[in-house]
């Protein structure tokens, strides 16, 4: 979670509740947390955390909202991979 929410005063607790449940607090959804542990976390760690078919259902969503492009490169090869449309 360090290298998640360095930069954030938010518990761990909220974030996963975010993440995993869908909980909204404030500003903190989703789709925010799932951006923020795509970008900050190590594929083997992130997909230990959330379960696949959640960055599945939410990649359209999510994919124009990551900055770094070999990361966007790098899931849509995992979808294409395991024949999972990545409508990018």
């Amino acid at each position: 979670m360090k290298s998640i929410l360095w930069d954030y005063n938010v518990q761990p607790e909220i974030f996963l509740e975010a993440l995993i449940d869908a909980k909204t607090y404030k500003w903190i959804t989703q789709e925010w947390a799932l951006v923020r542990a795509i970008e900050r976390l190590q594929y083997y760690d992130f997909i230990e955390l959330v379960p696949f078919r959640l960055i599945i259902e939410k990649w359209p969503v999510i994919r124009k909202k990551i900055r770094m492009s070999h990361i966007r490169k790098g899931w849509d090869y995992v979808f294409r991979k395991f024949s999972v449309p990545s409508s990018g």
